[in-house]
């Protein structure tokens, strides 16, 4: 699932021979409904969008029909299955709505790297249902982009509330978070974090860590973790909490 946010859409989007209509994107999937007609005997569709490994859009599931009522009943139940994704979401995660912005942040140093802090994800960078503060905090654990000034945009992203990684741009991190600013279940969430990270001096040995690494919302190894962002499509990966859009450089899906 994608958390990534997209507000904005083509003026003249297109799947295949069918002009784009309405684009509904909840609970991690896009659904799309479209018109054509040139075609008499399947007028109207509906749809969703993905991507695949290559970034490239593809729109499984298609229903298509002369009668814009029965599409437009489609389109609808697919739009209310999600919505019922999200709701089911938000119950699990049983934490207050509270969306964090720039009075959350601490100041950041000149040259101070984000690596290691822990950060607070733009509101504007994740899709409207995952604008939450436990969708926005987490550690950035690394990337190119963490560096003051840095050319690189990656930045390497483990959610606060559930350890789930994943990639996001620099450019949509909000800032470092002040903590003593944060909600109170992060702040329990940052003491329960502390407990288990190993004590400062003691070399890890041994093979490589078997714990889940999501890099672009897919898990690299041993089984998948889903987070919020979307396609890395530069590692050939697919992300299915953040849009569901091809990089444009990530915790999500496409």
């Amino acid at each position: 699932m994608t958390r990534k946010g997209n507000d904005k859409m083509s003026a003249t989007e297109k799947a295949g021979d069918y002009e784009i209509i309405q684009s509904v994107r909840l609970g991690g999937r896009v659904m799309l409904l479209g018109y054509n007609p040139q075609d008499k005997e399947a007028t109207y569709m509906t749809c969703y969008q993905h991507f695949n490994l290559l970034g490239e859009k593809t729109y499984p599931l298609a229903v298509a029909s002369e009668n814009y009522l029965e599409i437009m009943q489609e389109f609808l139940k697919r739009v209310q299955e999600q919505q019922q994704e999200a709701v089911a979401f938000r119950a699990k995660r049983n934490v207050p709505i509270e969306i964090l912005g720039e009075e959350h942040c601490r100041q950041r140093g000149e040259e101070e790297s984000l690596e290691g802090k822990l950060v607070i994800i733009a509101p504007s960078s994740l899709a409207a249902e995952y604008r939450t503060a436990d969708c926005q905090l987490g550690f950035a654990v690394g990337g190119f982009g963490c560096s003051a000034g840095a050319r690189g945009r990656a930045v390497y992203f483990q959610e606060l509330y559930s350890g789930e990684r994943c990639r996001w741009d620099a450019t949509d991190i909000l800032g470092i978070a002040d903590l003593n600013k944060l909600p109170d279940w992060a702040r329990d969430k940052l003491k329960e974090h502390e407990r288990t990270q190993p004590k400062k001096g003691k070399r890890r040995t041994g093979t490589m860590s078997q714990e889940p690494v999501n890099i672009a919302g897919v898990c690299a190894f041993p089984k998948p973790q889903w987070c919020a962002g979307y396609a890395f499509c530069g590692l050939l990966l697919q992300h299915p909490v953040l849009s569901a859009q091809p990089q444009q450089h990530h915790y999500y899906e496409t």
